[in-house]
């Protein structure tokens, strides 16, 4: 037990941290020191699970995903000079006392999450490993995925239409069906995995490889991020896993597809805001852009990240600054309110989940444009021990996610690709679409397809000896 804690890198950890924690305090919540040790201190623990995994490791792409947001603040004030890094609620962010706080809560969450994910994980990707895997049929995946990402994004695409068209011919199935996409899709992947028995692509590999293709430009035609990042994740995860290494021409081809997603971002904005998409995309590689709404300039955070990032401030200014009451674990009733099918719980008279949903409670009584930051409900609800509880959570299910995902087991390998593929829509948004996926899916692969599960029997006979 005691090893655990006399890890090299454990213990370099706990010297920095207590550093830059008797620092910030001693500065009593100062904005220049709470910003210099808070993002020191992240960029130190991001390079120690680096150092204890690789670039394209399950570890490190997801807290890369869970901990962008972090240095948001850092990136606009060390990079650009800017104390505003998003367009919304200029008084939070200018507040430093507010911003300083914030840091403290960034600083708090990723050094017990480091703390807890500095484990070596004895996981080894063998080729040649049997998945006990599902014996649905495998075509019939192929055929749910395509029609499931076509009800998310059904109608015309950005070629003969911009994305603020787009969004008004969306369906009422749009949010369901992408939930259903993931967890088809990480069904076929599993089959997938399972047909890789030797270094050639067989016929199903490449179908899967055609579906997952023209799933891919589907969602780009009609300018999805989300599900995009989801792919590039698995893909940089899976060709490590195959070749031992880091696969350094697909992280190019990731760089690429990053800078893609950016440029998408600043389109929709465009399309929504009647503004000229094309030099609205150019601009955004500038240091500064004009917000339309005031003369103060902020640093161009990419894809509304800054968005994202500000809901945790004006958490933090909610309860702290302006001293209301947490909420004490209130928003948690959404979970479960939101698993049931809203014409179900309309029939059953249940009462609207609407009234639990953090952003319905707290962020819409400012200036709110949908994103909500992970952190923030658990900030929300239970402060700092909330903050500290879902850091161990995070870092166990990261964990976790990265031994599922190396098993022989096809229903590991299913839920943890599910959790990668969808993993930034639970960081920027909320977790519901995971959960809902790995809830549903389970719940297809253990009802529905029940009958269609391989097992293999040992019949021991027992010959009784005269």
């Amino acid at each position: 037990m005691m090893s655990v804690f006399l890890n090299p890198l454990r213990i370099i950890q706990l010297v920095i941290w207590a550093i830059c924690w008797i620092s910030m305090m001693v500065n009593d919540y100062d904005y220049d020191s709470s910003m210099l040790y808070s993002n020191v201190s992240m960029l130190i623990c991001l390079f120690l699970i680096l150092s204890n995994s690789s670039l394209t490791s399950i570890k490190f792409i997801l807290t890369f995903l869970l901990y962008t947001v972090a240095f948001v603040p850092g990136i606009a004030w060390y990079l650009v000079g800017f104390k505003l890094y998003s367009y919304i609620n200029f008084d939070h962010q200018l507040n430093d006392w507010v911003t300083a706080r914030t840091q403290f809560v960034y600083f708090t969450s990723m050094n017990i999450y480091t703390f807890v994910l500095l484990a070596k994980d004895k996981v080894e990707y063998k080729p040649d490993i049997i998945i006990n895997q599902t014996r649905f049929p495998f075509y019939i995946f192929g055929v749910l995925c395509l029609i499931c990402a076509y009800v998310t994004e059904s109608g015309e695409t950005l070629i003969t239409s911009n994305y603020s068209q787009l969004m008004d011919q969306r369906s009422g199935f749009m949010t369901l069906a992408g939930v259903a996409f993931a967890a088809f899709w990480s069904d076929m992947y599993g089959k997938f995995r399972a047909y890789n028995n030797t270094n050639r692509y067989n016929f199903r590999q490449w179908i899967f490889i055609l579906v997952s293709t023209l799933a891919i430009i589907w969602f780009i035609l009609h300018a999805r991020r989300t599900e995009l990042i989801g792919f590039l994740a698995v893909l940089l995860i899976h060709q490590r896993m195959v070749l031992g290494r880091t696969p350094y021409k697909y992280i190019a081809l990731g760089c690429v597809f990053l800078i893609l997603l950016y440029v998408i971002g600043y389109t929709r904005v465009g399309a929504l805001n009647e503004i000229d998409a094309v030099s609205l995309a150019s601009e955004s590689f500038s240091a500064t852009w004009d917000t339309h709404y005031t003369n103060t300039e902020f640093a161009n955070m990419p894809s509304g990240i800054g968005n994202v990032a500000e809901t945790l401030q004006t958490t933090v200014y909610h309860f702290d600054y302006l001293g209301n009451e947490f909420l004490n674990g209130w928003t948690i009733f959404s979970y479960p309110y939101k698993l049931i099918p809203s014409n179900l719980a309309s029939a059953l008279q249940l009462p609207s989940s609407e009234q639990f949903m953090y952003n319905r409670l707290i962020l819409e009584q400012y200036y709110y444009n949908g994103g909500t930051y992970l952190f923030s409900p658990a900030y929300g609800n239970f402060g700092i021990y909330g903050i500290v509880l879902a850091s161990i959570f995070l870092a166990f299910i990261v964990r976790w996610v990265q031994i599922a995902f190396y098993s022989n087991d096809y229903l590991k390998i299913v839920v943890a690709t599910t959790i990668i593929f969808h993993a930034i829509k639970g960081i920027w948004y909320n977790p519901l679409p995971i959960i809902k996926a790995i809830f549903y899916n389970l719940v297809f692969l253990g009802g529905i397809a029940l009958i269609f599960t391989k097992k293999n029997y040992e019949i021991k006979f027992k010959v009784k000896q005269s």
